[in-house]
């Protein structure tokens, strides 16, 4: 996989790519930890509410959910993209065909 990944690099985009297996050693480590983060969600939180009522395993996964993204956004910040002001009110009229009036024009 390694040197296929080289050789569509080189190929397509005339790069020697030399850091190619750091890129796919940090997706490993990366995903390693991700998979003890979720081992740790399941042993600590999981497996406590495994018997307990829908309702609860509901709100405690979705707590998780509200930790987790908030962790995400302290440690790599939010997207520039996210909209944090009001937007501006629609100007202009719009009538559907079926609200005129006979006889009447349009606008």
């Amino acid at each position: 996989m390694v040197a296929l990944g080289l050789t569509l690099i080189f190929g397509v985009m005339r790069i020697l790519n030399i850091a190619h297996g750091s890129l796919y050693a940090w997706g490993g480590y990366f995903a390693a930890t991700l998979g003890l983060l979720g081992t740790v969600l399941e042993f600590a939180l999981l497996r406590r509410i495994l018997d307990k009522d829908p309702i609860l395993q509901l709100l405690v996964t979705f707590a998780a959910f509200m930790v987790l993204e908030d962790l995400q956004r302290m440690i790599w910040g939010a997207p520039r993209w996210v909209a944090r002001s009001r937007p501006s009110p629609i100007t202009g009229r719009w009538r559907p065909p079926w609200a005129s009036t006979p006889g009447a024009s349009p606008g």
